[in-house]
């Protein structure tokens, strides 16, 4: 059996305020060399994103494109069984235009630019794999929760312990006014033990795409101005499974031992 749930966010909880504030080293390879420390060397298309007054040092065209790569080894440990996975993943990094323009009249303004430029600020792109297959089984179920939060709240979830009642997982008896929770795969559990699985696969990021212009007057002083408009997509998919390693998959959905997995995508610009 397949137990699934899909819904869309439009709010932050506690861990995706911490996710979407921590930022990645981002800009051009010559602007991370140096740790971003671009004051001090010219124009440097990267600062558009953190000081545009620095463009103004252009007097010429500057195009860019710059890319990049994740590449991430995770390791988990899970009832003494651990578990490793790799997953590479490359971006478009700093990438964009300077339109410089140099004045040659007697004027205090000795040059003015224009640039336009995309920039990945975070790179969500992970897997996380956990399992005790082969070692310690467990000797509690997913089903234990589903009844501690259908005791809890009083009633079923429409996205979580709803579903695992309509596909047999949690069974309801009545019992007289009442309604006595059981489930087979919580007996087996305590009885011999289950193998459980859990893969977390997490894709999107955040890009900000910048507008700017700059003025150079005297080659003394520099202003500038920048409008950013931040965009961030968030996908996670989170898929659970249990199991009887003693048992076939035909016992395995009569015993109501199943998979649930559920997604979660978040976007704002």
């Amino acid at each position: 059996m397949l137990v699934s749930a899909y819904s869309v966010s439009q709010a932050q909880t506690p861990e995706d305020a911490l996710r979407y504030s921590w930022l990645q080293a981002s800009g051009t390879a010559r602007s991370q060399a140096i740790g971003n420390a671009n004051g001090a060397i010219g124009g440097e298309i990267s600062t558009i994103f953190s000081n545009p007054a620095n463009i103004g040092f252009y007097k010429t065209g500057d195009f860019v494109i710059s890319g990049g790569g994740n590449f991430l080894n995770n390791s988990s440990t899970y009832l003494g069984v651990s578990q490793k996975e790799n997953k590479g993943s490359g971006f478009l990094g700093t990438t964009g235009f300077v339109l410089g323009k140099p004045s040659y009249g007697g004027g205090s303004l000795k040059s003015s630019a224009f640039g336009i430029a995309i920039n990945r600020l975070a790179d969500f792109n992970n897997r996380v794999v956990y399992s005790n297959k082969g070692g310690q089984l467990s000797r509690t179920s997913m089903a234990d929760y589903f009844i501690d939060d259908i005791v809890a709240n009083n009633g079923t979830n429409e996205y979580g312990s709803d579903l695992a009642v309509k596909s047999g997982w949690i069974k309801e008896t009545p019992n007289g006014g009442n309604i006595d929770l059981s489930s087979t795969a919580v007996d087996l559990a305590r009885a011999s033990g289950l193998e459980q699985r859990q893969v977390i696969t997490t894709n999107g990021g955040i890009t900000e795409l910048a507008i700017a212009g700059a003025a150079n007057l005297n080659d003394r002083v520099y202003l500038g101005g920048t409008i950013g408009i931040p965009m961030l997509r968030y996908g996670a998919t989170r898929q659970y499974t249990e199991q009887d390693p003693g048992t076939t998959a035909t016992v395995l959905m009569q015993h109501g031992l199943m998979t649930i997995s559920s997604q979660k995508v978040l976007v704002l610009t």
